[in-house]
Protein backbone atom coordinates (compact mmCIF):
# COMPACT_ATOMS: atom_id res chain seq x y z
CA UNK A 1 0.00 0.00 0.00
CA UNK A 2 1.54 3.35 -1.30
CA UNK A 3 1.80 6.37 1.47
CA UNK A 4 -1.21 8.46 -0.32
CA UNK A 5 -3.58 4.85 -0.15
CA UNK A 6 -2.65 4.94 3.41
CA UNK A 7 -3.54 8.58 4.41
CA UNK A 8 -6.71 8.06 2.76
CA UNK A 9 -7.51 4.80 5.34
CA UNK A 10 -6.14 6.90 8.43
CA UNK A 11 -8.82 9.54 7.36
CA UNK A 12 -11.53 7.05 6.87
CA UNK A 13 -10.56 4.94 9.92
CA UNK A 14 -13.59 4.03 12.35
CA UNK A 15 -12.44 5.59 15.89
CA UNK A 16 -13.66 5.61 19.72
CA UNK A 17 -13.75 7.82 21.81
CA UNK A 18 -9.74 9.47 21.97
CA UNK A 19 -7.55 10.78 24.52
CA UNK A 20 -8.39 7.93 27.01
CA UNK A 21 -4.44 7.39 26.52
CA UNK A 22 -3.12 10.99 27.37
CA UNK A 23 -5.39 10.85 30.66
CA UNK A 24 -4.33 7.91 31.92
CA UNK A 25 -0.64 8.48 31.43
CA UNK A 26 -1.06 11.78 33.17
CA UNK A 27 -2.92 10.33 36.41
CA UNK A 28 -0.21 7.18 36.60
CA UNK A 29 2.72 10.72 36.36
CA UNK A 30 1.49 12.28 39.05
CA UNK A 31 0.30 9.27 41.05
CA UNK A 32 4.59 9.10 40.92
CA UNK A 33 4.61 12.62 42.41
CA UNK A 34 6.81 14.68 40.05
CA UNK A 35 10.10 13.00 40.60
CA UNK A 36 11.26 12.39 37.36
CA UNK A 37 11.68 13.23 34.00
CA UNK A 38 11.64 10.94 30.83
CA UNK A 39 12.39 10.89 27.15
CA UNK A 40 12.89 7.82 24.67
CA UNK A 41 13.64 8.72 20.81
CA UNK A 42 13.62 5.93 18.24
CA UNK A 43 15.92 6.81 15.71
CA UNK A 44 15.35 5.02 12.67
CA UNK A 45 17.40 4.61 9.59
CA UNK A 46 16.31 4.31 5.60
CA UNK A 47 17.39 0.12 5.55
CA UNK A 48 14.84 -0.25 8.90
CA UNK A 49 17.30 -0.52 11.49
CA UNK A 50 18.00 2.09 14.47
CA UNK A 51 18.63 3.04 18.19
CA UNK A 52 16.55 2.99 21.26
CA UNK A 53 17.75 6.38 23.25
CA UNK A 54 16.20 6.48 26.82
CA UNK A 55 16.75 9.12 29.12
CA UNK A 56 15.58 8.84 32.61
CA UNK A 57 16.22 11.77 35.62
CA UNK A 58 15.36 11.77 39.00
CA UNK A 59 14.86 14.94 41.10
CA UNK A 60 17.11 15.82 43.26
CA UNK A 61 14.73 15.67 46.11
CA UNK A 62 13.42 12.04 45.17
CA UNK A 63 17.57 11.17 45.10
CA UNK A 64 18.18 12.20 48.48
CA UNK A 65 15.19 10.82 49.95
CA UNK A 66 16.28 7.09 48.14
CA UNK A 67 19.82 8.31 49.23
CA UNK A 68 18.93 8.40 52.71
CA UNK A 69 16.55 5.18 53.07
CA UNK A 70 19.78 3.42 51.62
CA UNK A 71 21.78 1.46 54.46
CA UNK A 72 25.37 1.04 53.15
CA UNK A 73 26.13 4.65 53.44
CA UNK A 74 28.02 4.29 49.84
CA UNK A 75 26.62 6.90 46.74
CA UNK A 76 22.87 5.69 45.24
CA UNK A 77 23.33 4.18 41.54
CA UNK A 78 20.47 4.88 39.50
CA UNK A 79 22.10 3.43 36.40
CA UNK A 80 22.12 -0.75 36.61
CA UNK A 81 23.61 -2.22 33.45
CA UNK A 82 22.62 -5.44 34.08
CA UNK A 83 18.72 -4.49 34.33
CA UNK A 84 19.08 -2.08 31.17
CA UNK A 85 21.05 -5.34 29.12
CA UNK A 86 18.29 -7.21 30.46
CA UNK A 87 15.16 -5.41 29.74
CA UNK A 88 16.64 -4.83 26.36
CA UNK A 89 14.21 -7.61 25.61
CA UNK A 90 10.91 -5.60 26.83
CA UNK A 91 11.47 -3.49 23.92
CA UNK A 92 10.44 -6.39 21.14
CA UNK A 93 12.34 -9.44 19.52
CA UNK A 94 16.23 -9.20 18.28
CA UNK A 95 16.90 -5.58 20.26
CA UNK A 96 20.35 -5.59 22.02
CA UNK A 97 21.93 -3.16 24.32
CA UNK A 98 24.36 -1.39 23.75
CA UNK A 99 25.69 0.87 26.36
CA UNK A 100 24.77 3.14 28.81
CA UNK A 101 26.01 6.87 30.60
CA UNK A 102 25.04 8.37 34.14
CA UNK A 103 23.04 12.29 33.50
CA UNK A 104 23.74 14.85 35.87
CA UNK A 105 21.48 17.84 35.54
CA UNK A 106 19.90 20.98 37.08
CA UNK A 107 16.94 18.40 38.07
CA UNK A 108 18.67 15.84 39.31
CA UNK A 109 20.16 12.57 38.36
CA UNK A 110 19.64 9.95 36.32
CA UNK A 111 21.02 7.67 33.04
CA UNK A 112 20.99 7.48 29.54
CA UNK A 113 20.42 4.06 28.11
CA UNK A 114 20.76 2.94 24.10
CA UNK A 115 19.37 0.00 22.27
CA UNK A 116 19.99 -1.03 18.88
CA UNK A 117 17.95 -3.03 16.29
CA UNK A 118 18.18 -3.88 13.02
CA UNK A 119 14.06 -4.19 12.06
CA UNK A 120 11.93 -1.81 13.28
CA UNK A 121 9.14 -3.95 12.95
CA UNK A 122 10.23 -6.53 15.07
CA UNK A 123 10.00 -3.25 17.80
CA UNK A 124 7.76 -2.44 20.14
CA UNK A 125 7.34 0.28 22.93
CA UNK A 126 5.52 0.11 25.95
CA UNK A 127 3.32 3.02 27.37
CA UNK A 128 4.08 2.43 31.22
CA UNK A 129 6.17 5.22 32.32
CA UNK A 130 6.85 3.60 35.68
CA UNK A 131 8.84 1.16 34.31
CA UNK A 132 11.68 2.95 33.99
CA UNK A 133 11.53 4.19 37.72
CA UNK A 134 14.58 2.27 40.21
CA UNK A 135 13.80 -0.87 41.93
CA UNK A 136 12.69 -4.17 41.47
CA UNK A 137 11.81 -5.48 37.40
CA UNK A 138 13.06 -1.53 36.38
CA UNK A 139 16.03 0.18 35.25
CA UNK A 140 14.88 0.33 31.81
CA UNK A 141 12.60 -0.79 28.80
CA UNK A 142 9.31 -1.89 29.90
CA UNK A 143 7.68 -4.60 31.31
CA UNK A 144 5.46 -7.02 29.34
CA UNK A 145 2.04 -7.49 31.26
CA UNK A 146 -0.90 -8.12 28.80
CA UNK A 147 -2.98 -4.19 29.76
CA UNK A 148 -0.02 -3.03 28.14
CA UNK A 149 -0.42 -0.83 25.15
CA UNK A 150 2.62 -0.66 22.91
CA UNK A 151 3.65 1.53 20.12
CA UNK A 152 4.60 -0.66 17.00
CA UNK A 153 5.93 -0.34 13.45
CA UNK A 154 5.88 -1.09 9.52
CA UNK A 155 8.27 -0.07 7.44
CA UNK A 156 9.06 -0.23 3.64
CA UNK A 157 12.77 -0.46 2.49
CA UNK A 158 11.25 1.57 -0.70
CA UNK A 159 12.83 5.13 -2.16
CA UNK A 160 11.82 6.92 -0.28
CA UNK A 161 11.76 4.82 2.79
CA UNK A 162 8.18 4.16 4.31
CA UNK A 163 7.90 4.10 7.64
CA UNK A 164 4.02 3.78 9.50
CA UNK A 165 3.88 4.44 13.70
CA UNK A 166 0.99 2.45 14.94
CA UNK A 167 0.41 5.06 17.78
CA UNK A 168 -2.26 3.64 20.72
CA UNK A 169 -5.92 4.93 20.84
CA UNK A 170 -7.45 3.82 23.73
CA UNK A 171 -11.20 3.28 23.80
CA UNK A 172 -14.20 1.72 26.13
CA UNK A 173 -13.76 1.98 29.20
CA UNK A 174 -10.27 4.06 29.11
CA UNK A 175 -11.71 6.65 26.92
CA UNK A 176 -11.74 10.16 27.38
CA UNK A 177 -14.43 11.04 30.07
CA UNK A 178 -14.58 7.58 31.22
CA UNK A 179 -12.57 8.16 33.98
CA UNK A 180 -13.87 11.10 36.93
CA UNK A 181 -10.34 11.44 38.18
CA UNK A 182 -10.05 15.07 36.34
CA UNK A 183 -14.15 15.29 36.68
CA UNK A 184 -13.25 15.28 40.41
CA UNK A 185 -10.92 17.78 40.50
CA UNK A 186 -13.20 20.31 38.96
CA UNK A 187 -15.83 19.69 41.44
CA UNK A 188 -13.63 18.25 44.68
CA UNK A 189 -14.18 21.51 47.64
CA UNK A 190 -16.35 23.71 46.02
CA UNK A 191 -13.88 26.33 47.85
CA UNK A 192 -12.09 28.53 44.72
CA UNK A 193 -9.78 29.37 47.43
CA UNK A 194 -8.95 25.85 48.30
CA UNK A 195 -8.71 24.80 44.90
CA UNK A 196 -6.27 27.50 44.35
CA UNK A 197 -4.41 26.59 46.90
CA UNK A 198 -4.20 22.87 45.79
CA UNK A 199 -3.23 24.52 42.05
CA UNK A 200 -0.41 26.25 43.58
CA UNK A 201 0.94 23.15 45.31
CA UNK A 202 0.36 21.26 42.12
CA UNK A 203 2.28 23.39 40.32
CA UNK A 204 5.22 23.78 42.83
CA UNK A 205 5.54 20.37 43.05
CA UNK A 206 5.31 19.19 39.25
CA UNK A 207 6.89 22.38 37.74
CA UNK A 208 10.25 20.93 36.57
CA UNK A 209 8.59 17.60 35.21
CA UNK A 210 8.71 16.30 31.46
CA UNK A 211 8.04 12.98 29.69
CA UNK A 212 8.60 13.25 26.03
CA UNK A 213 8.45 10.24 23.22
CA UNK A 214 9.89 10.93 19.59
CA UNK A 215 10.96 9.18 16.60
CA UNK A 216 14.05 10.68 14.51
CA UNK A 217 14.47 9.29 10.49
CA UNK A 218 17.89 10.02 9.68
CA UNK A 219 17.10 11.70 6.82
CA UNK A 220 14.96 14.33 4.89
CA UNK A 221 11.13 13.76 5.52
CA UNK A 222 9.44 14.02 2.54
CA UNK A 223 5.59 13.76 3.52
CA UNK A 224 4.22 12.60 7.00
CA UNK A 225 0.43 13.29 8.45
CA UNK A 226 2.07 13.58 11.69
CA UNK A 227 0.80 16.95 13.70
CA UNK A 228 3.73 17.84 15.59
CA UNK A 229 6.83 17.91 13.19
CA UNK A 230 10.09 19.87 13.67
CA UNK A 231 13.30 18.72 11.01
CA UNK A 232 13.51 15.16 11.12
CA UNK A 233 11.76 14.91 14.27
CA UNK A 234 7.88 13.50 14.78
CA UNK A 235 6.48 14.22 18.44
CA UNK A 236 4.45 11.18 19.72
CA UNK A 237 4.11 12.86 22.70
CA UNK A 238 5.31 16.07 24.96
CA UNK A 239 4.39 16.74 28.11
CA UNK A 240 5.62 19.73 30.09
CA UNK A 241 3.65 19.47 33.43
CA UNK A 242 4.80 23.23 34.24
CA UNK A 243 2.99 24.77 31.74
CA UNK A 244 0.18 22.39 32.05
CA UNK A 245 -0.53 22.93 35.59
CA UNK A 246 -0.13 26.68 34.98
CA UNK A 247 -3.83 26.51 33.70
CA UNK A 248 -6.50 25.39 35.79
CA UNK A 249 -8.62 26.57 32.96
CA UNK A 250 -7.09 23.92 30.74
CA UNK A 251 -7.11 21.05 33.53
CA UNK A 252 -10.91 21.70 33.64
CA UNK A 253 -11.16 21.31 30.14
CA UNK A 254 -9.98 17.96 29.64
CA UNK A 255 -11.75 17.46 32.69
CA UNK A 256 -15.06 17.85 30.89
CA UNK A 257 -14.26 17.27 27.11
CA UNK A 258 -15.81 13.78 25.64
CA UNK A 259 -13.92 14.34 21.90
CA UNK A 260 -15.10 12.05 19.54
CA UNK A 261 -13.27 12.78 16.45
CA UNK A 262 -9.65 13.55 15.71
CA UNK A 263 -10.76 16.90 14.83
CA UNK A 264 -12.19 17.09 18.18
CA UNK A 265 -8.92 15.88 20.02
CA UNK A 266 -7.27 18.49 18.36
CA UNK A 267 -9.55 21.28 19.08
CA UNK A 268 -9.12 20.21 22.75
CA UNK A 269 -5.52 20.33 22.45
CA UNK A 270 -5.25 23.78 21.67
CA UNK A 271 -6.62 25.28 25.15
CA UNK A 272 -3.81 22.74 26.46
CA UNK A 273 -0.87 24.04 27.28
CA UNK A 274 2.69 21.76 27.67
CA UNK A 275 1.26 18.92 25.61
CA UNK A 276 2.18 18.05 22.47
CA UNK A 277 0.06 14.68 21.55
CA UNK A 278 -0.11 12.70 18.06
CA UNK A 279 -4.08 12.25 18.18
CA UNK A 280 -3.65 9.76 14.97
CA UNK A 281 -3.49 6.25 15.43
CA UNK A 282 -1.13 5.44 12.61
CA UNK A 283 1.24 7.87 11.50
CA UNK A 284 2.40 7.95 8.24
CA UNK A 285 6.57 8.95 7.37
CA UNK A 286 8.06 8.70 3.74
CA UNK A 287 11.68 9.98 4.32
CA UNK A 288 15.15 9.63 2.15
Amino acid sequence: MDTQSRRTDLASAPRGCLGGGLIGMLLLILALGGCLQMERVVQVNGDGSGVIIERMILSKEIVSMMQEMQSTGQPMNIRDDEKLRTNAANFGTAVRFVSSRDLVTDFGRGYEARYAFDDITRLRVGQNIDEGMPGDGAGGGFSTTDDQSYTTFTFRRTNPAQLVIHWPVQEGEHAAGSDDSFGEFSEAGGDPEQEQMAMEMMSMAFRDMRVAMHVEVLGDIVETNALHVEGRRVTLVDIDFGALLSSEAALRAMAEAKPESVADMKELMKLVPGIKLEVEPEVAIRFR
